[in-house]
């Protein structure tokens, strides 16, 4: 899984994003606790492209304010 920052809203603020794998899109939205790095999204990227970002105010995407 690669990981890497999107600017959003003409750079008003940015989110990360990890992206891997191939196949069908899958887009994993992350509960309370934040994105991990755990072997399921590399289990999910097997068989799906999947994009994996964080939350506002998780890992290295902005607050809000």
């Amino acid at each position: 899984m690669e990981s890497r920052t999107v600017s959003l809203r003409n750079g008003l603020f940015s989110v990360e994003l990890r992206q891997g794998g191939s196949g069908e899109p899958l887009l994993f939205l992350h509960g309370s606790g934040g994105v991990r790095h755990g072997r399921y999204l590399d289990m999910l990227a097997e068989t799906f492209t999947v994009y994996a970002p964080s939350h506002p105010g998780f890992g290295e995407s902005d607050g809000l304010e």
